[in-house]
C-alpha cells in the first residue's frame, strides 16, 4: 500500500496508511499460530475466541461447521486474521480527528482503508503462510469479506444519532452535510439527501482508488503462489444483497457493484448461500435473499439454518466451509489430483452460481 503523504505519527492521514500497511506485513503472532497447529491442513482465517474475549465468536462458528462434517479439532488451525486495534483505531479517528487536513481529505482516507484494511490483514496473513517451509496447509477457508455497502454503513453510522429523533445528525453527520451541500431543511428529507450523497461518495472514492487497485493486485500474486503451491482459498460472497434491496427500495440510486465483495479478486472458490426453502426438492432452490450475486460468485451452498457450535446460523459464512470441507476430503481422497482438477469436482457437488442467474433470467 502506498500513499503521498510521509509518515507522521501526529498526522492523521499519514497514521492510518501506515498502519494499514503494517497489518500487510507477515507478523510473529500468525507464525507463532502456525507454529501450534503443524499437523492442521484446513486454516481457517477469521475472528476468534481469546484469552481476552471469551466468548464465541465468528471464526469458531465457522471453524465448528468443518469440524462437524467429519475433521478434528487438530486438523483445522485458527488463524487469527482480524485486523490491529491500531489501524482500526487509526482508520476510526479519520472522521473525528481536528487537523491541518480537509475534512474532505480525510473521509475519503476513511472510506479507502475502510474498504482495504481487511484485505491488508489477509495479505500479511497469507504472507505468512507462504513464508512458513513447515506449513501444511493445503486448504483456506475465509468468512470474511468488505462490500461498498459495508463502508457506507460505517459512514451511515458515524453520521447519525442513534438514540435521537430520525434524521439527527452527529457533528460528523452536520459536516457531511456542509461538505455535500446538502440544501434540505426537513430532517427527514435532509436524512434522504445525505445518505445518497454517501453513497456516491464511497463508489466514486473505491471506484477511482489506487490503493484498492493496489491491495488487490497484491492478493492476487499472493492466490497466484498459493496456488502454485497447491494452497486454495474458499472465501464467502457476502450478505450485502439485502442491503442493496433495501437502499433501492427506499428509493437511492445504488449501482449494481455495491453489494460486491472488494476481497473476492484472484485464483480462489467464492461461495454464495441458497435456501432450500424448506423443501427436499433442488428445484425449489433459492439465491438467499442476504447472498451477493455478483459475477465473481462461482458456487452456491447451503447457507440458512447451518448447524454451528452455537446453534443454527445464517449467511455466507456459513455455506463457505461446507465448501471447503467438501474440497479438502477431496484433497485426501486425491492427492495426485491438481489444484484445477480438485475445484471442478467440488464444482460438481454444489451448485452453480450459473445455474440461478439462468433461472432468474428466464
Amino acid at each position: 500500500m502506498t500513499t503521498t503523504t510521509p509518515y507522521n505519527a501526529s498526522n492523521p492521514l499519514s497514521k492510518a496508511y501506515w498502519s494499514v500497511r503494517q497489518d500487510s506485513v507477515p507478523t510473529e503472532t500468525t507464525r507463532h499460530q502456525l507454529d501450534g497447529n503443524s499437523t492442521a491442513t484446513v486454516g481457517v482465517l477469521d475472528m476468534f475466541e481469546s484469552d481476552s474475549v471469551q466468548w464465541v465468536l465468528h471464526g469458531d462458528k465457522v471453524r465448528s461447521v468443518i469440524i462437524g462434517a467429519g475433521f478434528s479439532e487438530a486438523e483445522v488451525a485458527k488463524i487469527d486474521n482480524s485486523p490491529s486495534s491500531a489501524s482500526n483505531k487509526a482508520v476510526g479517528d479519520l472522521l473525528y480527528a481536528s487537523d491541518d487536513e480537509s475534512f474532505s481529505d480525510r473521509m475519503d482516507a476513511y472510506i479507502e482503508l475502510s474498504a482495504t484494511a481487511l484485505l491488508s490483514k489477509t495479505n500479511g496473513t497469507l504472507r505468512t503462510i507462504l513464508e512458513d517451509p513447515k506449513a501444511q496447509l493445503h486448504t483456506l477457508n475465509q468468512s470474511q469479506g468488505t462490500s461498498r455497502a459495508d463502508v457506507y454503513q460505517l459512514l451511515n453510522g458515524a453520521a447519525f444519532q442513534r438514540n435521537g429523533a430520525y434524521g439527527s445528525l452527529t457533528d460528523v453527520g452536520l459536516k457531511m452535510v456542509e461538505l455535500f451541500g446538502v440544501k434540505a431543511e426537513d430532517p427527514s428529507e435532509r436524512a434522504k439527501e445525505l445518505r445518497q450523497a454517501c453513497i456516491d461518495r464511497v463508489q466514486n472514492v473505491l471506484d477511482q482508488s489506487a490503493v484498492v487497485k493496489e491491495v488487490q493486485n497484491q492478493h492476487v500474486q499472493l492466490l497466484q503462489d498459493l496456488r502454485e503451491r497447491g494452497v486454495t482459498l474458499v472465501t464467502s460472497a457476502g450478505n450485502s444483497a439485502d442491503e442493496l434491496w433495501r437502499l433501492r427500495n427506499q428509493g437511492f440510486q445504488v449501482d449494481d457493484s455495491f453489494d460486491d465483495d472488494l476481497t473476492s479478486v484472484g485464483p480462489k472458490i467464492v461461495v454464495g448461500a441458497f435456501d432450500p426453502m424448506g423443501t427436499p426438492w433442488p428445484e425449489d432452490d433459492q439465491v438467499a435473499y442476504f447472498s451477493s450475486e455478483y459475477p465473481g460468485v462461482q458456487i452456491l451452498a447451503p447457507g440458512v439454518n447451518v448447524t454451528t457450535i452455537s446453534g443454527s446460523e445464517t449467511g455466507t459464512s456459513f455455506a463457505a466451509p461446507l465448501v471447503t470441507a467438501e474440497l479438502e476430503k477431496l484433497r485426501r481422497s486425491h492427492p495426485e489430483w491438481s489444484v484445477l482438477e480438485l475445484e471442478q469436482s467440488v464444482f460438481s457437488k454444489f451448485r452453480l452460481a450459473d445455474e440461478f442467474r439462468v433461472k432468474t433470467s428466464s
